[in-house]
């Protein structure tokens, strides 16, 4: 029987919509793909001539010892590899305050490497870490996942807007 009864609820305790955290799952997880492609490609031209890759020295701008880049890559490797996860299974609860914080630590982290290539291609392009278009790349490719992620934070949720929940 049906009390009639309601309640309000803020629409950040409504469950997300599992398809829509399965796309942004698919967009993460390509994004992932790509990223994984990068440090699994220079670790192999650190071991094997591959004619069809680059050579290591392209895919490195040596800011970080390789050693010390590789244990940070990973790392990141199995953050994302969670989010994804937990993206594609609708366990991530939408939170709007994350969600602004991601976009614009998203956007500062792709405008700080549009710079860097623009500087690369113009006025620095003797020096090695502005002339290093691979891994330049690869932070746009990583940008681009703190900014999905970001998006799909801040526009699954409704911040504190009350709406009326029958309850059954």
């Amino acid at each position: 029987m049906h009390s009639g009864r309601t309640q309000l609820k803020t629409m950040s305790d409504m469950p997300t919509n599992t398809t829509h955290s399965r796309n942004y799952a698919r967009v993460l997880t390509v994004l992932l793909s790509l990223f994984v492609f990068r440090v699994g490609a220079q670790l192999l031209v650190l071991n094997f001539d591959i004619a069809l890759l680059p050579s290591f020295d392209a895919w490195h701008s040596a800011l970080l010892p390789y050693p010390l880049l590789v244990a940070v890559q990973l790392a990141i490797i199995a953050l994302c590899g969670s989010l994804c996860m937990r993206m594609y299974h609708n366990t991530i609860t939408p939170q709007r305050k994350l969600g602004k914080t991601l976009l614009v630590l998203g956007s500062l982290y792709f405008a700080t490497m549009l710079l860097r290539l623009s500087l690369g291609l113009t006025l620095l392009a003797t020096h090695s870490w502005f002339s290093h278009y691979l891994p330049t790349f690869f932070h746009f490719v990583l940008a681009g996942f703190v900014l999905v992620l970001g998006h799909f934070h801040f526009t699954q949720t409704r911040g504190d807007i009350c709406k009326p929940f029958v309850k059954n």
